[in-house]
């Protein structure tokens, strides 16, 4: 995820107050059963400092921030269903595995364009 997507992604998160839960403890919640893949997903959640987009209540923005990071944060499902809701479109998944860079500009073209107004009920 580079500086402008984070920047994006810090202006879709202004006004929301985010859940009061640690990057370890969300973890927690993945399910995941190896002690080495709990202690990496800590790391690379620690990684975005106060940028939790995974704890927004927006399904949009998380999963424009999904759609940014090459490991799996959040459920797949949910990323499929804001992608939907933001490009309102299906998208499936074969189109994200041979068209990921082709998706992640229509998205982000999308989101800028409602941070501008142009799309006030993104």
């Amino acid at each position: 995820m580079n500086n402008e997507n984070k920047k994006i992604l810090k202006e879709l998160l202004k006004d929301e107050i985010l859940p009061n839960i640690s990057n370890k403890d969300y973890v927690e919640t993945l399910g995941l059963d190896n002690e080495y893949t709990k202690i990496e997903a800590t790391k690379l959640l620690d990684s975005y400092n106060e940028l939790k987009w995974w704890l927004s209540s927006d399904i949009k923005v998380r999963a424009y921030g999904q759609l940014l990071e090459s490991k799996l944060i959040i459920p797949f499902d949910d990323m499929l269903d804001g992608l939907k809701i933001i490009l309102e479109r299906p998208v499936a998944t074969i189109e994200l595995a041979g068209n990921l860079d082709g998706i992640r500009n229509q998205v982000t073209k999308t989101v800028c364009k409602y941070l501008n107004n142009v799309n006030p009920e993104l």
